[in-house]
């Protein structure tokens, strides 16, 4: 017959194998899918309308139903275009920009088939070749023109939102369609425009509709990747969704692989028929998301569900968001859970509620996580020093360094915000050092005799205990600054496990054969333990703020206090008390003994400058 049509045909045969794909394939019921469904069925319009013109325009070219096909081919190449439109739009927009513009492109489309309806359009045909020209076929590629630029504009714009590889395949679809379309233009023997929409359909399914690599192959339920791609969409929808979070409780490892197995492929099967719920797995834990759901009706389904599947109830706790997009990264919702967790701790309940309070609080923590980072790579760790007051000589004789932080803003932060976070998260170790490194260049820097200071004290935290190499590390910095390890005092927290501190023996050894002396800081607070005293080669004690306060509250801490003053005045330890803020306190201690008075009676922590102004001052009286 010799009709034109081969490239129809194939385009035709892609789409129909990429429709049975994407219809048999599991759905997020997403508008991005409605959308692309909607361009699917309409290529296959497309291609059927370019097939049976084709065909008419050989047999019947002067016939009124042939003028009605190829016009309505010219309609729907059009429709396709504002349809990607929609669909590009979807994937980037919020809810109310995107409506918008989906209600103007549907207006767009009905105006344009209106036009090309009452144009002219005049057939070309011979022995191997048909085209259409005139007025409609020109308004239909003006029109073309528009929406592809409009398209690719956006694509290129707001790529960030849309997603950098979709907008990368967006514009290369709109290349492929305006080459095809000037090939055709200037060729137009070469029908070959329709078959554009078939390799950005190829393209766009493939890289982004085909689901099939966001389902878990062992449950069969959507992945985590898939779960972070629904809710980044919703959140772009602006719309809300409450979420059930099932995670294995630590007995789930005490039953047999084939118990576990057979009740996870029973949760599998339940989860997959309940509607209007959106499930995902992750490792042995499940995201359950409900669109529109609330707490009433989602405790009743788990309710349900643990009754019904007793592996659900005995191996698993239920955690409750109810809106999960609140969340700034749905990547955090794995470590919110485990820091929700924590303060759940004594909790006994079907469900955990995860209130809006510990999600700002975990939140607040990664703020300071980042100020920390911030602040050690800009140089913004600050060291402050507190006199120490000596009882025996009646002068200032040592101080105790304390890390300050400052923000960019010029604003101190309190170590009660950032020394907790960073002991939690390692950063203490380098905060630790870089306050130590500090502390020597200042003793580099400045006559401690002439001052009047014997020592300065640095904090050695918890979780430098279990550094082996720590000895190696300070004595390498007292060696740079070129200092005397004599003016160095190392406070070990004693709120250290025991097991922290035997692993750092040989370290403080180390440190107290290199000339550098040792405290037993916060005695009397956490792991009190007088072996500690025996067995570390301390040769200062030092009571905290709340040991001093209970002393002169009256309370049992005296008795403990007089006591311990005098076994280690019989073991030539020497005492310190902190938080010393009266008068009265100074001269109770002082009788009572103690060596060194540190508080905020002499003076608050204050700032390099203003301590060694201070110390000049105070110790020349």
């Amino acid at each position: 017959m010799g009709y034109n049509i081969y490239t129809q045909i194939c385009g035709f045969v892609i789409s129909i194998v990429i429709l049975i794909f994407f219809l048999t394939q599991k759905k997020l019921r997403s508008k991005n899918e409605r959308n692309f469904k909607f361009i699917l069925f309409s290529s296959l319009l497309l291609y059927l309308a370019d097939i049976l013109s084709t065909i008419l325009i050989y047999e019947y070219p002067n016939n009124l139903f042939t003028l009605i096909i190829s016009k309505a081919y010219l309609v729907i190449i059009v429709g396709i275009l504002y349809l990607t439109l929609i669909y590009v739009a979807g994937a980037t927009f919020p809810k109310k920009i995107y409506r918008r513009i989906e209600i103007s492109a549907y207006i767009l489309i009905i105006a344009n088939a209106i036009a090309i309806s009452f144009l002219r359009l005049d057939i070309v045909s011979g022995d191997d070749y048909i085209y259409t020209e005139g007025p409609a076929a020109l308004f239909s590629y003006a029109s073309s023109v528009f929406v592809v630029i409009v398209i690719s504009i956006t694509a290129i714009v707001f790529r960030d939102k849309m997603n950098r590889d979709r907008s990368k395949l967006v514009i290369l679809w709109m290349a492929i369609w305006i080459i095809f379309a000037i090939v055709q233009y200037f060729f137009p023997k070469v029908l070959i425009i329709s078959f554009a929409v078939c390799l950005g359909l190829i393209t766009i399914f493939i890289k982004f509709e085909d689901l099939e690599g966001e389902i878990d192959k062992r449950s069969g339920l959507f992945n985590f990747y898939s779960y972070l791609n629904y809710v980044a969409d919703l959140k772009r929808l602006g719309k809300k969704a409450a979420i059930v979070y099932l995670r294995p409780i630590d007995s789930i490892s005490l039953i047999d692989d084939k118990t576990a197995e057979a009740g996870r492929r029973q949760l599998n099967i339940r989860l997959e028929k309940i509607k209007n719920v959106t499930s995902f797995t992750y490792e042995d834990r499940y995201l359950l998301v409900f669109e529109d759901g609330n707490q009433v009706a989602i405790t009743k389904m788990l309710l349900k569900a643990r009754r019904d599947i007793y592996f659900v109830g005995k191996y698993y706790e239920s955690f409750y968001f109810d809106d999960i997009t609140k969340l700034n990264d749905q990547n955090d919702i794995n470590s919110i859970i485990s820091y929700s967790k924590e303060k759940l701790i004594n909790e006994n309940k079907l469900m955990h509620i995860i209130s809006d309070e510990m999600i700002n609080d975990y939140y607040s923590i990664g703020q300071v996580e980042k100020l920390i980072d911030d602040c050690i790579i800009n140089d913004r760790v600050l060291v402050y020093l507190q006199p120490i007051y000596s009882t025996k000589e009646n002068k200032f004789v040592s101080a105790e360094a304390l890390c300050r932080l400052l923000d960019e803003n010029g604003n101190i932060i309190s170590p009660n915000v950032f020394i907790p976070v960073a002991e939690k998260n390692g950063s203490i170790n380098r905060l630790d050092e870089i306050v130590f490194d500090k502390v020597c260049k200042f003793i580099s820097n400045n006559d401690m005799d002439a001052l009047g200071l014997e020592y300065i004290e640095c904090n050695l935290s918890v979780v430098q205990l279990s550094d082996f190499e720590l000895a190696d590390k300070y004595l390498e910095i007292i060696k740079r600054n070129k200092i005397n390890p004599k003016h160095i005092n190392l406070e070990i927290t004693e709120t250290a496990g025991i097991e922290q501190i035997n692993s750092l023996m040989d370290n403080l050894n180390s440190l107290k054969k290199n000339d550098i002396s040792l405290s037993l800081d916060d005695y009397g607070t956490g792991y009190s333990n007088l072996n500690y005293v025996v067995t570390m080669p301390v040769e200062i004690i030092k009571f905290d703020k709340k040991m001093t306060d209970e002393y002169f509250a009256g309370s049992k801490a005296k008795f403990v206090m007089d006591y311990s003053i005098r076994m280690f005045k019989a073991m030539d330890l020497k005492i310190v008390s902190e938080g010393v803020e009266t008068k009265n306190q100074f001269d109770a201690l002082a009788k009572l003994g103690v060596d060194y008075i540190q508080g905020f009676y002499f003076s608050k922590p204050l700032p390099i400058d203003e301590f060694v102004k201070f110390i000049n001052e105070k110790n020349k009286e």
